[in-house]
Formats: structure tokens, sequence, C-alpha cells
């Protein structure tokens, strides 16, 4: 009886878990939890909101403690006195010499403090600097947000495809095996044939081959979805409903479009970081300034009981590096115009991107109303060809053209509305939408 127990189990186990049917919303939620590229731009912008945060802290009073011990000491030596002819007038075995030592310790507590009042607006600089580093990683978050719902929005298109693909190739391996069916009682009855029988045989025999391949690529469609996820299990994934049946609506400005994008952001925000580096490479040609001070209570004996304290001014003016603060700041200027330039060209790209986006979508968009009626004329002709095929009306080439234009037609228009879904992702992308961050 136990190890009919087991077998159940272990028959239970083999049984591949039950695939369930998946809405956008929550692909969008599970890919928000779960997307390693939007795990990794939000660590970057902690990261960076850390760093800039902790700029500010140059601009407050740096304290520090040491505490110290040291005991120093020597050997002192002391001997007899030696008499003209160099005879030691001491007794004893030594020669009356005695060997001594003497040590000292001391205790020390010590704070000292340092406040920058002047420092030809480095702290300024580097806060810019960090700032603008956070602008950047928040614009890199929103670039992997986009690219994110970009990528979930092709694999969910793939797999709606996919999974239409299949019911496709089901509802045309049946249309085949009821040709067979047919063609096969006119051959015996003499009114077809044998080759028109051999080609619907094979015809059917080539549904049967395109209904696995669908199969197939439904599995690859699963793994390419779990991956946007962050999933490893991918065979229960299914995508409920179908392509977004949205049509393009022409915006009112490309390069408005083009100023907010991710890219931009970031190409902005280099611009920026760059500037405030150049503040940072050109404050080491001004003097600095701070206040200093010190607390210290130092003892030969512990705890030091002997106060002492001192404040002051330190100021400090660089009068030759050899040149090498000049050619930081040339190096940084460089850097600055450098970003600018990158950031007009990315600007220029992003524009010409948007607009190339928007024309293939709306290309793909109206080519789904094209195919659509190709469909219903394809439908249409094939009812009619089959009955007049039936009545002796038509030939067997010609009923066989008509039927194959059938088939071809509900493909053309599946993959019609799969190239849309991609082009709406596509356009979307490069617009920075996001729904997935």
């Amino acid at each position: 009886m136990r190890i009919f127990g087991v077998i159940v189990l272990l028959a239970l186990a083999a049984v591949p878990a039950r695939a369930e049917d998946w809405t956008w919303e929550r692909f969008v939620e599970e890919a928000e939890r779960g997307n390693p590229g939007l795990a990794a731009a939000r660590a970057s912008v902690d990261r960076a909101e850390a760093a800039a945060r902790g700029s500010y802290g140059a601009f407050l009073p740096q304290i520090t403690g040491s505490t110290d011990y040291s005991r120093s000491g020597g050997d002192g030596r002391s001997g007899g006195s030696f008499g003209n002819d160099g005879v030691d007038s001491g007794g004893g075995e030594d020669g009356g010499r005695d060997f001594g030592s003497s040590s000292r310790e001391s205790y020390s507590f010590r704070l000292n403090a340092q406040q920058p009042l002047f420092t030809g607006f480095r702290l300024e600089g580097e806060v810019g600097r960090s700032r603008a580093e956070l602008d950047e990683a928040l614009a890199a978050l929103e670039a992997a947000g986009a690219q994110a719902t970009f990528d979930l929005a092709g694999a969910f298109a793939e797999l709606v495809f996919a999974q239409s693909q299949v019911d496709l190739a089901k509802e045309i391996l049946e249309r085949r095996n009821a040709n067979v069916r047919l063609i096969e009682l006119r051959y015996e009855a003499g009114r077809e044939h044998k080759g028109s029988y051999l080609r619907i045989a094979a015809a059917a025999r080539q549904a049967a081959f395109d209904l696995a391949r669908a199969e197939r690529a439904v599995t690859v469609a699963q793994r390419q979805i779990a991956r946007v996820l962050g999933r490893e299990e991918a065979a229960t994934l299914r995508a409920a409903g179908g392509f977004p049946a949205a049509k393009p609506e022409r915006p009112a400005d490309f390069r408005a479009l083009a100023e907010r994008v991710p890219a931009s952001l970031q190409a902005l925000a280099q611009v920026r970081a760059a500037s405030a580096a150049t503040t940072v490479a050109a404050s080491t040609f001004y003097p600095t300034l701070e206040a200093v001070g010190s607390l210290a209570r130092r003892d030969s004996s512990f705890p030091p009981t002997d106060d002492s304290w001192s404040a002051g001014l330190s100021l400090s003016f660089p009068l030759f590096t050899g040149g090498r603060d000049w050619f930081g700041v040339r190096g940084a200027e460089a850097e600055e115009r450098r970003a600018k330039s990158n950031a007009a060209g990315v600007e220029e790209q992003a524009a010409l991107d948007l607009e190339r986006t928007f024309v293939a979508y709306q290309d793909a968009s109206e080519a789904v109303e094209v195919q659509a009626q190709f469909l219903d004329a394809a439908s249409t002709r094939a009812e009619i060809a089959r009955a007049q095929y039936t009545n002796g009306l038509l030939k067997f080439e010609d009923w066989d053209l008509i039927e194959n234009d059938l088939i071809q037609a509900r493909t053309s228009i599946l993959q019609s509305r799969r190239d849309a879904a991609l082009a709406k992702a596509r356009w979307d992308f490069s617009r920075g939408a996001v729904e997935v961050q």
C-alpha cells in the first residue's frame, strides 16, 4: 500500500503544471517585481541618491577623535671612580658599576574639528555633479522601464501570435482533412485523378506539420516572456486576450516629444554633470579657507586630566602645480563641450526615431485593415468555390488555388496583427512610454 502511494505521488509530480491565462495587466505586475533590468536600474538610483545626499555632508563640520598611549624609557649606567693608574678603586666583582633604567608613560584624548568656509566652489560643484548623476540614474530607470515595457509587449505579442497560430493550424488541419475525404470519395468514384488526391493529402500533411511547429513556437514564446518577467517557470504562462486594437494618432510635435525621451534626459543630465566637473576642476585656482579647532587631554597617568585647546583659521593658496590644474580645467571644459554636442545629437536622433517608428506604426495599422478585406474576399470566394466544385462546375486546380488563397489570407491577417502590435511596441519605446517601472 505504501509503495502504491509513492507511485501515485511520483505520477502526480510528473504531470506538467496546468497553464493559466494571464492578462496584460498581470504580466505588467509580474514584470514590475521580477524584471532583472528594472532591478538593476533601481539599485543604480539608490546608489546615486545615497551619493547625492552624502555630498551635502562636506558642508558640515568634520569631527574626528583619537586616543593615544605611549611608553618611553632609556638605560642609565653609573660606576666607581678610577685612579690615575687606571685601576678601579671600587670594590666588588663588577668593579662597582650599577645599571639602571627609567620609563615614562603618556595618555591622551583628542578631538579635532574642521569647518570649510570657502573651497573655491569645489563643494558646490561636487553637489551639482552628484545631483546630475542622480538625474541621470532616474532617466536610466525610465529607460529601463521603457525597455522592459517594450520587451514585455513584444513577448506578449509573440505569445498571442503563437497561441493564435495553434488555433488557426487546428482549424486548417480540420479543413484539410475534410478536403482529403472529399477528394478521396471523388477519386474512388472516378471523378478525380490520383494526382489531385496526392496533392490534397500532401496539403493535409503540411497542415499537421504547421500545427506541430506552432505548438513548438508557443514553448519558445513562453520562455521569451518568462525571461522578461525574471521567472524560471515558463510552461504555465498563457496570454489572455488578443492584440491591441488602438490606432495611431499623429502627435503634435516629434521634436517636443524627443526632448522628453529617456535618452535625451540622460544626455542633458550628463551635460550638467560635466558642467559641475568643470566647476570642481576650476576650484583649484582659488584659495581655500577653513576653521580648525581641537580639544585635548593629556597626562602621565590614566585617566588624563591636563586639558588643552586650540582654534584658528587655515588659509591656503596654490602657487604652482606644474600646470596640472590648468590642464585639468582644459580637459573638463572639453568634456563639457563633448557632452553638449552629444546631447544635441541624441535629441536629433530621438526625433528621427520617433517619426520613423510612428510611420511604421501607421503602415502596420493600415495593413491590418487591408488584410481584413482580403480575408473577407477570400472567405466568400472559398464558400462559393466549394459549392461549385462539389457540383462539378469548377476544376480541382481552380478550387485548390482558392482554398490555398483562403488559408494564406487567414495566416496573413494573423501576421499583420502581430506586426501591428510589435510596431506599436516600438513606437511606445521610442517615445519612452513606461508601464513597467
